[in-house]
């Protein structure tokens, strides 16, 4: 004995259903191969930013898009000279990525770079001051 057909209305609403878990799944593949690009050293930083902007754009709810993405942007601060900058966008996105190794390697070096170049400025700043702390407009350390 033969099975019994579905009803056309289950056949299409078990199509669709179908149609639409290929076509997610196919959105979040892109997004994760993406991801992947956001992460090749060997490509230059627009590249890696271009890929990690795509995949926060397809993805807003994953934590890890937007950690990656913020990881790129500030090394392109860090790369600019942009130290406070860099460290500030990277504090927001260490905070979707806790525990990865290689964000809170770079979080770390950054960190340290900022402080140096902060502790810098005061030193020669201090260098500048005249009797009694003063300082003339153009000696101030920016």
């Amino acid at each position: 004995m033969a099975p019994e057909r579905l009803p056309r209305w289950a056949t299409v609403l078990l199509g669709a259903a179908a149609l639409l878990f290929v076509v997610a799944l196919a959105w979040h593949a892109f997004a994760a191969s993406q991801l992947l690009l956001s992460r090749d050293t060997g490509a230059t930083l627009d590249a890696r930013l271009s890929a990690a902007r795509t995949a926060r754009s397809l993805e807003p709810w994953n934590p890890t898009a937007r950690a990656d993405y913020g990881y790129i942007v500030s090394q392109q601060l860090f790369a600019a000279g942009r130290y406070r900058e860099a460290v500030e966008v990277m504090a927001v996105a260490y905070k979707d990525a806790v525990g990865d190794a290689e964000l809170l390697a770079y979080f770390k070096h950054a960190q340290g770079v900022w402080a140096v170049d902060t502790n810098r400025k005061a030193h020669l700043q201090h260098g500048h001051e005249g009797p009694g702390g003063t300082l003339k407009p153009g000696d101030v350390e920016r």
